[in-house]
């Protein structure tokens, strides 16, 4: 048997779930009042240990590969997020149709990542849990008639639950030919992207050249 100590330092109650990989079993144990959560002799092999702490946190999870008479230790802090959600529209000739299955991009205005993208459902519905901060939204459709995209800034406070609906609208093109990358010229062989920011809200969209 095998002996796992898992522990959190975020409040009571909250609830881990150690899954074994190989056989799917799951093992419940709700942490103490000291952020504490402890499973007792588990058999070898590999597991997932998940939080699930609802509302207000953040989920997550790691994997722990366990063998015999091992007595280990994970620390999981929980981190805070707030919620967005709305509804994504197709504003094209001042109408308000909603846009199923569009795709939402969240990206934060400090920093360079990509950012979280969600799929709205088929009524143009989306939601998403994210850390405090300032973002871009970016929300992209494909209509019938050519592609939609509306830019909207939210603003995230703690523990903060947002509506933000976004509206989309018909998009242009953009072409052009690369000649030269910090004084060198580019050959036909060599890719290049191409990044356009929206500098109200910080969204992003890259394209390839060919």
């Amino acid at each position: 048997t095998a002996f796992t100590n898992v522990e959190v330092t975020d409040p009571s109650g909250i609830p881990f779930v150690l899954t074994n990989a190989e056989g799917g079993k799951e093992y419940v144990m709700e942490a103490n009042e000291t952020g504490v959560a402890v499973f007792h002799f588990l058999l070898d092999g590999n597991y997932t240990l998940g939080i699930d702490p609802g509302e207000g946190y953040m989920a997550a999870e790691t994997d722990i590969p366990l063998s015999s008479g091992q007595d280990l230790t994970y620390n999981m802090s929980l981190t805070r997020v707030s919620v967005v959600d709305g509804y994504v529209y197709d504003s094209t000739g001042g109408g308000r149709a909603k846009a199923p299955f569009a795709q939402v991009q969240f990206h934060p205005m400090d920093s360079q990542d990509e950012g979280t993208v969600v799929i709205a459902d088929a009524s143009g519905h989306y939601s998403v849990q994210l850390v405090n901060g300032t973002y871009g939204a970016y929300a992209r459709f494909n209509a019938g008639s050519g592609v939609r995209a509306g830019l909207a800034a939210v603003e995230l406070m703690p523990d903060e639950h947002k509506s933000q609906d976004i509206f989309l609208s018909p998009t242009a093109e953009v072409n052009g030919t690369i000649l030269k990358v910090k004084n060198r010229i580019v050959d036909d062989n060599r890719s290049v992207t191409v990044r356009f920011v929206d500098e109200a809200t910080g969204a992003a969209a890259e394209s390839q050249t060919n």
